[in-house]
Formats: structure tokens, C-alpha cells, sequence
């Protein structure tokens, strides 16, 4: 790999960094309480008329 600034540069660009994953994972958590009421629920499991 080649270095720009310090920082790898991967071979293929569409491959995930382990760093990304973690980073994308607190993205997609954030807000949620997880005691926080209707967790376990999706906008696919709703009924449209609620």
C-alpha cells in the first residue's frame, strides 16, 4: 500500500478499513436508547395506520 498523509492507501477502495466498520457502527446506534421503548420494533413490523 501506499502512504497519503500518513494513512494507507488500500488497494481496492470499495474494501471496508476495520477502523470504517467501527465508525459506521456507532453512526448507525446513535440516538438509541437501549432501554428505550419499541427498541425491538422496525417500520416493517408497524402498521401503516398507526
Amino acid at each position: 500500500m501506499d502512504q497519503h498523509g500518513g494513512r494507507p492507501i488500500p488497494k481496492d477502495a470499495r474494501k471496508v478499513t476495520e477502523g470504517q466498520e467501527e465508525l459506521q457502527g456507532e453512526f448507525d446506534r446513535r440516538g438509541e436508547d437501549p432501554e428505550g421503548p419499541g427498541l425491538h420494533e422496525s417500520h416493517e413490523n408497524i402498521a401503516d395506520e398507526t
